[in-house]
């Protein structure tokens, strides 16, 4: 990730992070907006967290914030055990 990036989404309101009830980190989703289309640039959920739901509800909310644009799309290696996981959230592979 690019230095300055989280920054950038802050600024930009395109950082989307969940907290636990001590403000703690336990995921984030970073996307930006290019064109009418939304781009999900990183997704992290902590180790701790994952099978929580805490990934779907991140993504329940991109998709809630970008409704009115024309599309959400995203980049994941096959070899990440997070590829198996977008066709189950509504995403299409290639």
């Amino acid at each position: 990730m690019p230095r300055g990036a989280f920054a950038e989404g802050i600024a930009k309101r395109t950082l989307l992070v969940a907290l636990d009830g001590q403000d703690q980190i336990l995921g984030y989703l970073l996307y930006r907006v290019v064109n009418g289309v939304a781009s999900i640039a990183h997704l992290c959920v902590s180790s701790a967290s994952r099978g929580s739901g805490i990934g779907t509800t991140l993504v329940d909310e991109i998709k809630r914030l970008t409704i009115h644009l024309d599309g959400i799309r995203l980049k994941c290696r096959r070899d990440f055990p997070a590829h198996r996981q977008w066709p189950k959230w509504g995403f299409i592979g290639n």
